[in-house]
């Protein structure tokens, strides 16, 4: 399991400095890239210069408390499901580490740069999804 950490800035919120409603996802794709970039730094390459492109065809969130300007998040990355062409990946957020506060999925697909048609994952990052198999703690 991936932990993050993210203390909420103002660009984050709306005007009562409450969490924009689109930011849970924003966080989400984020802690997953730097989890990616941690494990292997290389891979900035093979997402924005490689032959796959992984356009997000799904994304959700739940949110179950509020949260507010300064509050720091605690993430949770866990893999969610992986099939052939695309994936998904679910983050946890905790207010410290006993109050959760919401989840976000997202999922992406696999295609060709070029044709524009879906592929397989690519051996390399499907080895480093199944690192993230690993349950959120809740």
């Amino acid at each position: 399991m991936h932990s993050y950490s993210r203390t909420l800035f103002v660009a984050d919120t709306d005007f009562s400095g409450n969490l924009y409603f689109t930011k849970l996802q924003d966080i989400a794709l984020e802690s997953f890239m730097t989890k990616i970039y941690t494990i292997d730094p290389e891979s900035k390459s093979f997402f924005f210069k490689g032959a796959t492109l992984f356009p997000i065809v799904h994304a959700e969130a739940d949110y179950k408390k509020s949260v507010h300007l300064g509050d720091c998040l605690q993430c949770y990355l866990r893999l969610g499901k992986i099939g052939t062409s695309s994936f998904t990946y679910v983050v946890e957020f905790y207010i410290s580490k006993d109050i959760f506060v919401g989840k976000a999925s997202i999922t992406h697909v696999c295609v060709n740069r070029a044709t524009q048609e879906k592929v397989n994952i690519p051996p390399e990052l499907k080895e480093l999804l199944i690192g993230l198999e690993t349950r959120c703690p809740s």
